[in-house]
């Protein structure tokens, strides 16, 4: 039975969320997704667990600051 975790791509993860390779460096940049692994040749690789979070934290409902108003 393999216990070890499924790894994908950076560029998997960007055809999921229909966003350019870039754009997904850039959240490991920003801090906004952190990679589980990073090869020695600096490509990042990611589990379901990692993606999912993210899918669930990019899917939250957001405030427009615009036209939010105080009471």
């Amino acid at each position: 039975m393999n216990t070890q975790p499924v790894h994908i791509t950076t560029r998997q993860v960007a055809d999921r969320f229909g966003v350019n390779i870039a754009t997904v460096r850039r959240w490991v940049n920003a801090g906004i997704v952190t990679p589980d692994v990073t090869t020695p040749g600096g490509h990042h690789r990611f589990t379901e667990v990692t993606i999912d979070a993210l899918a669930a934290a990019h899917a939250a409902p957001r405030v427009d600051q615009r036209t939010a108003r105080s009471a």
